[in-house]
């Protein structure tokens, strides 16, 4: 399995890594019903770094996001929303570049 892992910075004592790789998500039969793109999220600050995720988000081939009900995963909604507009425009940045 291919990953790849990037850096966000949000503040200079905030800084978060996500890696990236595919993932299926199953019906309740257990046949796969899709394939998403993962980005497990881990944060690094002063004190320390982090190796367990802190949360992981989802997004469709269209580029959709997709949050699945998980309430173990209790996430600020507000780091939520920055960290996918930082991946968006991180990914939007590259495409542009190789074109």
């Amino acid at each position: 399995m291919r990953t790849e892992q990037n850096k966000i910075v949000l503040n200079a004592d905030e800084v978060y890594y996500f890696e990236k790789r595919q993932t299926g998500v199953h019906n309740f039969l257990g046949n796969l019903s899709a394939m998403l793109t993962e980005y497990c999220i881990t944060r690094k600050n002063s004190l320390a770094i982090s190796d367990e995720p802190l949360f992981s988000l989802y997004k469709t081939k269209e580029g959709n996001w997709y949050e699945p009900d998980e309430p173990h995963q209790h996430a600020d909604i507000i780091l939520r929303r920055y960290i996918k507009t930082t991946i968006d425009a991180m990914e939007i940045a590259y495409v542009e570049l190789r074109s």
